[in-house]
């Protein structure tokens, strides 16, 4: 996900916290600005790549845990 991209109405997800996980935040919400805004609410994970920064993902699973979302796009 883009930097410049808007996270509009924010709603954390409830989660297990996982020691040594590398998600950050887990959160549903919906994208772009008043002009542009998506209709349905998207979940985004915010985890830590292998060097420190910081990631963000658009997904539509919802039946799969964070740090799973953060290991698939850490393998691509």
């Amino acid at each position: 996900m883009k930097e410049n991209v808007e996270i509009f109405r924010p709603h954390a997800l409830k989660r297990m916290e996982e020691a040594e996980s590398p998600v950050t935040r887990d959160i549903t919400c919906q994208l772009g600005t008043e002009q542009s805004r998506s209709k349905e609410r998207h979940r985004v994970v915010f985890f830590k790549d292998d060097y420190g920064n910081e990631m963000r993902v658009v997904t539509n699973l919802m039946n799969v845990t964070s740090e799973v979302i953060a290991d698939m796009y850490k393998a691509r």
